[in-house]
Order: C-alpha cells, then structure tokens, then sequence
C-alpha cells in the first residue's frame, strides 16, 4: 500500500483514525502520503490483531524516524491466553536490532541490522521461511537467524513511541506469501 488514496487500506488502528495515527503528506514531499505516527500512536495491525495469516512470507516497507523516540516494528506476532511470541525490529535514533521476544520476559537480541539516521528513509524488509528469519536494511543483509522452537503464523503491526513532537513515517507497505 503507497497511501495514495489516503487510506491505510486494512491497517486497524489507521483506519479507525486512533489518535497519534494519519495519513498525510511526507514533509519532504507534498505528492507523496504517508502513514504517520505520532506521539500517543498505539499498536496498528495489518488486518487486525487477530490474523496470524503470516508464515512464511515477506515484509517490505520503506519508513523514516524523525527527532526522538524508539520503536518496534513486529513480525510474526502471536498474543494470545496460551503465548506471546513475536520477532521485532527495534528501531532508536542510532541503531536497529533483531529481537525475539516471548512472555513472560524471554527477550532475545538475535542481530544488530544496522545504523537509524534520523531524518531519513530506511528500506527494510523482513523475511521468514521454516524458521529462519532475516533482515535486510537499505538492501543489505542485516541479520539471519534460525528458530529453534519457530511457531506458525503471526500478525505483523507496528508499535511507535515518538517522543514529543517527533515522528514515525511509513510508506510503500507490501506483503508477499
């Protein structure tokens, strides 16, 4: 989804105009619209927070931080009573890394990805086959894990925490099987 339309077609807290989300124009580029996050912005789901749809598959987006704050970009995201288990990308003004998480606090730092500049686009893509998991920021090959306990599916969202008038951009979102 490039958001040309104005919408964030089927992303859940997006859509439903939850405060801290929009979509507007890229400060840098009035043609171009973007999803927006904001300082209050919550968790936003890609068909909901209940489509552990995504297995074996791809995740490309383009995304930019701007001033202060950190976030999560998730992968794979099963929160149910039973678990909680997901792979992130947590992303700071300096660095990204690759983390699997799992409740009740199993975090683990699986790769560093590369450097976050600020005020400046990212390529990034995730990818997932039988259990290796791999990373790719800018084009170059991040991290590559492989799962001893991989589970199937998961949702994939996005989890911003921009700090006071900073912001998360995202653009040019696409999934593939």
């Amino acid at each position: 989804d490039d958001c040309q339309d104005g919408n964030a077609q089927e992303w859940d807290s997006i859509e439903g105009g939850t405060p801290g989300w929009t979509v507007e124009s890229d400060p840098e580029n009035s043609d171009d619209l973007v999803v927006t996050a904001r300082e209050g912005a919550n968790l936003a789901f890609l068909r909901g927070e209940n489509d552990y749809n995504f297995n074996n598959s791809v995740w490309r987006l383009r995304f930019k931080q701007v001033g202060s704050g950190s976030g999560h970009i998730n992968f794979r995201w099963v929160d149910n009573e039973s678990s909680s288990i997901r792979y992130f990308l947590s992303v700071n003004t300096q660095n990204a890394g690759l983390v699997r998480w799992e409740r009740p606090d199993n975090h683990l730092d699986v790769g560093t990805v590369g450097s976050i500049a600020t005020d400046q686009w990212h390529l990034l893509e995730f990818s997932y086959y039988d259990g290796t998991v791999s990373v790719y920021l800018d084009g170059k090959e991040g991290a590559t894990w492989t799962d001893s306990q991989p589970w199937e599916g998961g949702t994939i969202n996005f989890e911003p925490y921009p700090e006071g008038d900073g912001a998360f951009y995202f653009d040019d979102i696409s999934v593939c099987g």
